[in-house]
């Protein structure tokens, strides 16, 4: 069986006041892959995950076999829930509760006592309790299957302690975090090599080794995402020459100095220009296998009915200093076909998006008095127009993205993306593939080539070419929708599995 290890470092928050945004996970994406082609995967969580069935649920994962480090740490061993109302926790006899749309307020003697979080499922998330000054000073984390998993004591607004149960209340582990030791409980029949460790990553890699590698088969497979917030020691790996995984989305590159010159079965890579970095980093030869995140999953845009040209920008990766003259370039031709043509900026993250909005006011401000930007939305009142105004009204759009959905709704009517970041963003790439529209850029890669699906700039003064190329040359965008299925094609889940058994046989 092939075990997956993921790099799932962040819990669930509350979903109420989280600011979604965009962001992809290997492991999830093989698991995919995998469970897709009717391949049993196995996974091993080495983080503390309270929520992990909930998160499973959610993406629609249903690996064969689960080992969670701090399920075996807290004496977990299944995977059914119960329900914990807000009725079962203990609560002064004079307690009220104030209830809102996405939390429950207990005050108490005309004081906040505590504040109860619930996930997007309706099950308690946290629960933070207030001293006399109204500083929190104790958090509950819930397990989704229905228990109290860990208490979190704070001092001053720090993190000082955290203690993790099991389903009895019995306390397991104590980790101290100002001094990074971890004690563990001497009253409870030994589970543990030591009752004392320096860092939790000691008694992590401990039980990774203890209680999951040594139970695995010669056949098996272990695929680990190579990721500089692992909480696992390099070595508990590394010494079984096991197959990596590398992504842009999980930081590596500490990690990747760390083994380069160790041996292993092979490299799962986002794309050709990871795989490329990794073969000039690495000090022994290791080979390679391109498995985008993204999967291939051709939804021809509808750009090519509609009346409207519509430009997109993706600002996440490029320089501000080189975003202004290419909104100016853009604006300098949607003012000789304002009704014709519009430009949309997109960004995964929110201070992106603030940017864009602040190029579009710079923008307005170098222009004063020449264009008025189009209403989001149709007035409700209707508006006589002035005729004498002849100001152009242009269209220009701001869009953060937040997930899969929303990448392929907004990319479904545009013409072309132009990407100026001097490393490519796999997603997008894959993305626009998927959609059949080109892309600008000023780097070539494997996957966007100059003249058959994009246009690659020598430098800024080609992009009115560029977009030239594309917008007013039908023949052209359509060679580049052509190329995008052969490319999808090569991307199918029958050549990735082709990939993934090449790179995991022994």
């Amino acid at each position: 069986m092939d075990y997956l290890v993921p790099a799932w470092h962040n819990l669930m928050e509350d979903w109420a006041t989280t600011i979604p945004q965009i962001a992809f996970d290997d492991a999830t994406s093989h698991m995919q892959l995998l469970q897709n082609t009717q391949n049993r995967v196995g996974l091993l969580v080495t983080d503390y995950q309270p929520q992990l069935m909930t998160k499973l649920n959610e993406m629609a994962l249903a690996p064969s076999k689960i080992f969670s480090v701090f399920d075996y740490l807290q004496g977990i061993n299944h995977l059914a829930s119960r329900i914990v109302s807000l009725r079962d926790l203990n609560w002064p006899d004079d307690i009220s509760f104030n209830y809102t749309a996405f939390r429950v307020y207990a005050v108490h003697k005309d004081k906040l006592y505590a504040k109860v979080t619930f996930d997007n499922q309706g099950k308690i998330l946290t629960v933070q309790y207030a001293n006399q000054q109204g500083k929190v000073d104790r958090i509950l984390d819930f397990d989704s299957r229905g228990f109290i998993s860990r208490e979190r004591r704070l001092e001053n607004n720090q993190l000082v302690l955290n203690t993790y149960y099991d389903e009895q209340g019995h306390w397991r582990l104590k980790h101290h975090l100002h001094s990074g030791e971890v004690e563990v409980n001497p009253d409870l029949p030994r589970f543990t090599k030591h009752l004392h460790y320096l860092q939790m990553k000691d008694l992590i890699s401990e039980i990774v080794e203890t209680q999951f590698i040594n139970h695995l088969h010669k056949e098996d497979n272990l695929v680990v995402t190579m990721d500089d917030q692992s909480t696992v020691k390099n070595e508990t790996f590394s010494r079984l020459r096991p197959v990596y995984s590398v992504s842009n989305w999980h930081p590596f590159k500490k990690t990747l100095q760390a083994i380069r010159s160790e041996a292993n079965q092979g490299v799962f890579v986002d794309s050709e220009e990871t795989s490329a970095l990794l073969k000039k980093t690495y000090m022994v030869a290791i080979q390679t296998g391109v498995i985008p995140l993204f999967p291939s999953q051709f939804k021809l845009g509808h750009s090519q009915r509609i009346l409207q040209q519509r430009i997109g920008v993706f600002v996440e990766d490029v320089d501000p200093n080189m975003l202004r003259p290419i909104i100016e370039l853009i604006y300098q031709r949607l003012l000789k076909n304002p009704k014709g043509e519009a430009l949309y900026l997109f960004a995964y993250t929110s201070e992106k998006e603030q940017l864009a909005n602040q190029l579009i006011e710079e923008l307005k401000d170098a222009h004063r008095g020449e264009f008025k930007l189009k209403p989001e939305r149709p007035m409700l009142k209707r508006v006589v127009p002035d005729e004498q105004d002849e100001t152009p009204e242009l269209e220009i759009r701001v869009h953060r993205w937040t997930n899969n959905n929303d990448v392929m709704s907004a990319l479904d009517k545009i013409r072309v993306v132009i990407d100026w970041g001097e490393r490519p963003d796999s997603f997008l790439q894959m993305a626009t593939i998927n959609v059949g529209i080109p892309q600008i850029r000023q780097v070539g890669t494997a996957a966007i080539v100059n003249g058959k699906n994009g246009f690659i700039c020598e430098n800024m003064l080609q992009l009115p070419a560029a977009l030239s190329y594309y917008i007013d040359n039908l023949k052209n965008w359509n060679t580049a929708l052509t190329f995008d299925v052969q490319m999808l094609n090569q991307y199918s889940e029958e050549n990735m599995l082709k990939v993934w058994q090449r790179v995991t046989a022994k």
